[in-house]
């Protein structure tokens, strides 16, 4: 089925939605990444249970984002 052209208007507001949504959830990734960071790393009152979720946390976002980043490398080829 031909769908026919988007009038700009349209594709302007459908633009501004999708970068608002990646904002969000950019910016979360870093906040979430900052505070895990702080608790796993430079809080010096922090038990051992929160470095220890701080410590996995940071692991995980930064495997996470390798993996990402390779994932996308391997799929342009």
């Amino acid at each position: 089925m031909v769908r026919p052209p988007e009038p700009p208007e349209d594709a302007a507001l459908r633009r501004r939605k999708d970068w608002l949504v990646f904002l969000l959830i950019f910016g979360s990734i870093i906040l979430l990444g900052l505070l895990a960071i702080y608790e796993g790393f430079l809080d010096p009152t922090a038990s051992a249970s929160s470095r220890h979720w701080g410590q996995t946390a940071v692991s995980a976002l930064f495997t996470g984002g390798i993996s990402f980043i390779l994932g996308q490398k391997t799929a342009t080829r």
